[in-house]
């Protein structure tokens, strides 16, 4: 009899612990030990989010994908906090702008050597061109150029593009759809930002110092 009611006991204890179990969120920490609590809600993204960009209106997000499984460009609704597009690129890193006016979006094509072109319109993208940064490769890309960072021109007529393998800064024409100029940026550029003068800043990977390009 004793031995019967302390299994019931124990059982009774058991179930009460996982029922507990499944209200209490889990509890994730640091090798450290130290636990983190998110500041708010997150969003469950697809592999490897590494640039994000606010879309014209405010009512979206749009983040690059670039893991390993997945790479392209998801756009999240910021008041439901749910995704409402993934488009996948062939390849993609880091770079993302949106033109001036807000109808274009530029995405950063990896290895492939390429900038995306999607219109903007009614908070969806649409893939809708493709800039060439360096002449046709074989079958198997590799990069020779790899854009990483991008930046527009006050103005919407340029796009600057942070070269990571080639050590340079790509000046595009978009009326042309053309790099027309190429400028040592240092080892390895990894970022570019445009101030309201038109001045072009580039970050470098293995550098110390960051590269400025006065408008001409």
């Amino acid at each position: 009899m004793f031995l019967k009611r302390s299994v019931l006991v124990c059982c009774g204890v058991a179930l009460a612990a996982a029922c507990d179990a499944a209200r209490t969120p889990e509890v994730v920490r640091l090798p450290t030990g130290v636990r983190l609590d998110p500041a708010g809600s997150s969003v469950e993204l697809g592999s490897m989010p590494l640039a994000m960009a606010l879309a014209p209106g405010g009512r979206r997000l749009v983040v690059m994908l670039s893991g390993y499984r997945e790479q392209g460009i998801q756009v999240v609704d910021r008041e439901s906090g749910r995704v409402v597009q993934t488009l996948v690129q062939p390849a993609a890193f880091l770079g993302l702008a949106f033109a001036p006016d807000g109808k274009r979006l530029y995405a950063s094509g990896g290895d492939r050597d390429v900038i995306y072109v999607y219109a903007w319109s009614a908070d969806t993208a649409a893939l809708v061109d493709s800039i060439s940064l360096a002449l046709p490769r074989s079958p198997e890309p590799r990069g020779s150029r790899y854009p990483a960072g991008l930046a527009l021109s006050p103005d919407g007529r340029r796009l600057y593009v942070a070269e990571n393998l080639a050590n340079s800064l790509a000046v595009v024409d978009l009326t042309r759809g053309a790099v027309v100029q190429r400028l040592d940026a240092g080892p390895y550029p990894y970022d570019v930002a445009v101030g309201s003068d038109g001045t072009a800043y580039v970050s470098p990977w293995g550098g110390s110092a960051i590269y400025t390009f006065a408008a001409h």
